[in-house]
């Protein structure tokens, strides 16, 4: 019967030594024992298709011991089929009756987008620590309820990870997620399958109920990061959540996602020569011209930055050349700048500045 009723099934095998044959059930079921009834001694091998579950096989029985039973202890879960080989190697062919006491599983699980966290949230360099978290992305989980009184169990999920950030940067982040049934639950990044693993995990979401997760994040080493580069999380309830199979599966929903990006943003908070500048003669531009770079406390570089830097003495004399200069991505490249001396011998210390605003920055 292929009705999935919920009680059981036959399938009827006119089997030769080797055949296979294979049922499909219509919905995902678990299996709790079955029944094989033959005409004479065979041997037959079970495998479930799907799921979970053993393989379980009957070597046959002299006359009158038939039909032979596992009415316990059967442990198929969430299946959607299964097939019977027969194993023995007699030539002739004979029918057979498997019959399964199955219930039926919901396919109705679900994994969609949550509006709690309002995507897509940056990371600024600063957020080093675990106090300083962020929400940066979340999803619900859904029981659909329709009809086993089941739960949705999962016990891992696996969020896929892109964007500009390199394996290096990724691993500097320190991911987390919460919910009902996880409480800072520390991912781990795989550069080599670009995804993040929550593993160990009791989620269980009542029969016809939902579930917020949150993932949060903090960086464990802001050093040697790049400003506004990206990193895009996402995850697919059908193919990226481990389901315990005695409850609710999933349905094929969407993969959800975190926005358009996570950006790892820096914010300057100093200036510091990336080259100083020397080699003077009088009245002549220096051999090595000033190049200004704006850094964050962690010396990364901002990219955003593009005010103008202005060169200063503490000479008796003046510089020449153009000493306003507007940064560009960060960084202030100055060209043809001298010093003509008050005096022979003079020391000259060479200061930059940002602009004259308010919290401005101390000069170099």
């Amino acid at each position: 019967s292929g009705s999935d009723s919920g009680s059981s099934t036959a399938l009827y095998p006119n089997a030769s030594a080797s055949a296979t044959t294979t049922y499909a059930f219509s919905q995902t079921v678990d299996v709790s024992a079955f029944k094989i009834f033959t005409l004479s001694d065979a041997r037959y091998r079970l495998t479930p298709i799907g799921g979970s579950g053993p393989t379980y096989g009957y070597d046959g029985g002299s006359p009158g011991s038939y039909p032979y039973a596992k009415t316990s202890g059967v442990s198929w879960s969430g299946i959607s089929g299964f097939t019977i080989v027969r194993t023995d190697s007699a030539a002739a062919s004979q029918y057979a009756m498997v019959s399964l006491t199955f219930s039926i599983v919901d396919s109705d699980g679900s994994l969609t987008a949550a509006s709690g966290v309002a995507e897509p949230v940056a990371i600024p360099t600063t957020v080093d620590t675990i106090g300083e978290a962020l929400d940066v992305f979340d999803f619900t989980l859904t029981d659909g309820g329709t009809a086993d009184a089941l739960a949705l169990g999962v016990s891992q999920v696996v969020v896929n990870v892109s964007g500009t950030a390199t394996d290096a940067q990724r691993s500097q982040i320190t991911w987390r997620l919460n919910g009902p049934d996880a409480s800072n639950v520390t991912g781990t990044y795989s550069a080599g399958a670009d995804t993040l693993t929550f593993s160990g995990l009791s989620i269980s979401v009542a029969d016809g109920a939902s579930e917020v997760y949150t993932v949060n994040a903090y960086f464990n080493d802001n050093t040697s990061l790049t400003d506004n580069d990206t990193v895009i999380l996402s995850v697919d309830g059908d193919t990226d959540l481990t389901v315990l199979g005695t409850g609710t599966s999933m349905a094929a929903p969407t993969a959800v996602s975190n926005g358009t990006c996570t950006l790892i943003t820096v914010a300057a908070t100093k200036l510091a020569y990336a080259t100083e500048p020397a080699g003077s003669a009088s009245g002549v531009a220096f051999t090595s011209q000033p190049v200004v770079r704006a850094l964050d406390a962690a010396d990364n570089l901002d990219l955003d930055f593009t005010e103008t830097i202005t060169l200063s003495t503490s000479g008796g004399g003046s510089l020449s050349g153009d000493v306003d200069i507007a940064a560009v991505a960060g960084v202030a490249t100055f060209a043809g700048v001298g010093y003509m001396a008050s005096a022979d011998k003079e020391s000259v210390t060479v200061s930059a500045d940002d602009e004259a605003t308010s919290g401005d920055f101390a000069p170099i």
